[in-house]
């Protein structure tokens, strides 16, 4: 039986990845430094995973599962000379912080004749594979780091799952939606990948990456600050206003015309690109509908910093369309709503977000937040949106 290693038994590790590889056959160690998370995985050996489509919900036990402690870097190192793949699920800030001891895995591998290791990496953030791998390097032995480039696959992944907050008591069991295509960058494997339905390689992963941020991404915060100025709580709240939803629906338009026009290298390619995405739309769409999720405003709205910068969801996109020469009138709508969002007093820099926005206005926070200067296309659009009171002045509390 095979076996992997998920470090972060978090949402993604424990409501996506685990399930994934578990109803394929496979046995699932999770790395946790949660201390119940991973008492319960000691005792029970399984959990449920809870999906709900909106009107019914489907139980799924994963099976065959434990946990060892994160922070034992001796039991980690041996599981990691053994296993038969690995994924992340910790965040992008931890990825660093697990060089050390992949490192040592990899250099016990190699001395007992296991081979390379593809590690599954199931971040946010563009260059996540970038810093996994990199910090994997740094700490191998400085005369084995050519070796070792060649003994670890790190592989972009694309989580497109819906798994809101736990709102569940039990410490395992997790509500998700029943999403479950797991796209994989097919160039980034060392071994072949794995056979496991779900788990879907491509070769077009930069488009694939684009459509989770440009797409997916986008069109989840436009509803999220958009709803926000409503005064709305949930995402399914905000998908069922109509004039609400037609707005999102053109934002994601207009970034499905400039995903196709970037990645098409012909008009057949464009074609077919804007055919596939526009359908990944549709179904956005509707998932975002899912009364039974009840995906809330606040996590999707939440660290306006993040979202707003010059790469990210928001801006990306937009900039995308003026590269080529397309429209993003409905994407620009939804930065200055973005601009107008009162955070809560957890989030993020929540305190110099409201000083930014309220001393400096629109241009300031596009500046600061974005990098965009003043002149910059993008910045007169929203700007122009701004002095019409096209959006709301104020954000709902």
């Amino acid at each position: 039986m095979p076996t992997l290693l998920q470090f972060g038994a978090g949402n993604i590790g424990r409501g996506f990845i685990a399930p994934t590889f578990a109803a394929a056959g496979w046995s699932v160690v999770f790395a946790e430094v949660d201390a119940r998370r991973l008492e319960a995985l000691r005792q029970r050996g399984s959990y449920r995973v809870i999906e709900v489509d909106g009107v019914s919900e489907r139980i799924v036990t994963v099976e065959r599962v434990s946990g060892i402690d994160a922070r034992d870097q001796a039991q980690v190192r041996a599981l990691v000379a053994i296993c038969d793949l690995c994924a992340t699920a910790v965040g992008i800030a931890a990825l660093p912080g697990l060089g050390g001891v992949l490192a040592a895995g990899l250099a016990e591998r190699e001395t007992n004749g296991r081979g390379a290791l593809d590690i599954l990496v199931c971040e946010n953030g563009l260059l996540a594979h970038a810093v996994l791998r990199d910090a994997i390097l740094a700490a191998a032995p400085p005369e084995r780091r050519a070796a070792f480039g060649g003994l670890v696959g790190t592989v972009r992944t694309s989580i497109g799952r819906m798994i809101p907050s736990a709102s569940l008591s039990d410490e395992l069991d997790i509500r998700v939606e029943p999403y479950c295509r797991l796209p994989v960058d097919a160039a980034g494997f060392i071994s072949a990948p794995p056979a496991v339905p779900n788990l879907v390689p491509r070769r077009d992963f930069d488009l694939v990456v684009q459509q989770k941020l440009y797409l997916h991404n986008l069109t989840h915060a436009c509803l999220a600050y958009a709803g926000h100025l409503h005064g709305y709580t949930t995402i399914p709240q905000c998908v069922s206003d109509p004039e609400l939803a037609d707005r999102v629906q053109r934002a994601g338009a207009e970034a499905c015309a400039a995903l196709a026009h970037a990645h098409g290298a012909d008009a057949q390619q464009v074609a077919t690109i804007a055919a596939e995405c526009e359908a990944l739309l549709a179904g956005l769409m509707r998932r975002y509908g899912n009364r039974m999720l009840n995906d809330p405003v606040s996590r999707v709205a939440r660290d306006p910093w993040r979202k707003l910068a010059g790469d990210d969801r928001l801006v990306g996109a937009a900039r995308l369309c003026l590269h080529h020469r397309l429209p993003a009138d409905a994407i620009s709508w939804h930065i200055l709503a973005a601009c107008r969002y009162t955070p809560a007093a957890d989030e993020p820099r929540a305190a110099a977000w409201l000083a930014l926005r309220d001393g400096g206005g629109v241009a300031a926070q596009l500046r600061e937040v974005a990098g965009l200067l003043p002149g910059d296309p993008l910045v007169e659009d929203v700007l122009a949106l701004d002095r019409s009171q096209a959006v709301p002045p104020s954000a709902a509390v």
